[in-house]
């Protein structure tokens, strides 16, 4: 009898160590996902990207993060509405998530610039708690043309996580815009630093180059895009106007 229990006892605490084991490898599992949609993006293969996201949506449905880059992917792709109904269900499950109150701002209200800048407005008002969020607030802010505030929100998401290279992308395109194309140079390199296969650093960097008359280093970052993503046939055409 007392053997018995001992037994039950123990192969209790085997399932529960089986059990408390495998909880954390699910979210992990989940997040590397993501991280992999995301690299995807990043290299110009949004369908792709969102067969990832769709896999994690099977398992969970009101994982937010995978929406939002579902959503963001699906906006590239110029499916605009599919994209605003995924903003709108992230909004559904968390009323007050910024990114895509921000982001879903451009897409609700088309060629209506008022409408769009007090979208804006609005989300901007919301305190941010997180990177995404200060990314959220930085682009509201880039087209409210408030640059001081996006510079403090960019590097304030850089802060949080200093790894996560859209960050640096968008404080590339802030420098970029205002004309420094030195710093925008130095953060598109910190980009490809973080992610070598992130396309949209290399056509900044190629146009910059062409623009500082670097013409054999231009051509050299749209063969890059070329090597990364052979899709992309503006790379050829562009390396035969330099």
């Amino acid at each position: 009898m007392k053997k018995n229990i001992i037994v039950k006892v123990k192969l209790s605490l085997i399932f529960l160590m089986v059990v408390l084991f495998h909880m954390p490898l699910i979210s992990q599992n989940y997040d590397v996902e993501i991280e992999n949609g995301i690299k995807l993006i990043q290299s110009d293969r949004y369908d792709s990207a969102i067969i990832i996201f769709d896999n994690v949506l099977l398992n969970d449905s009101n994982n937010i993060i995978a929406l939002f880059w579902k959503s963001y992917a699906l906006e590239y792709l110029n499916k605009d509405d599919d994209a605003l109904k995924c903003y709108n269900k992230i909004l559904e499950i968390n009323p007050d998530f910024l990114p895509a109150k921000v982001y879903k701002c451009s897409l609700e209200y088309k060629d209506k610039n008022k409408k769009v800048e007090n979208c804006y407005k609005k989300a901007i008002a919301i305190k941010p708690n997180d990177y995404l969020d200060y990314i959220a607030h930085g682009l509201a802010n880039f087209y409210l043309k408030n640059y001081d505030d996006a510079l403090y929100n960019y590097n304030k998401a850089i802060e949080l996580n200093p790894d996560f290279a859209y960050s640096y992308l968008l404080l590339a395109n802030l420098y970029f815009e205002k004309g420094d194309y030195d710093l925008a140079l130095e953060n598109y390199n910190k980009t490809n630093e973080l992610n070598p296969d992130y396309i949209r650093a290399y056509f900044m960097k190629a146009y910059i180059c062409h623009e500082k008359n670097q013409y054999d280093e231009s051509i050299k970052n749209y063969k890059k895009i070329i090597e990364i993503n052979d899709t992309i046939t503006n790379s050829y055409l562009l390396i035969t106007i330099i």
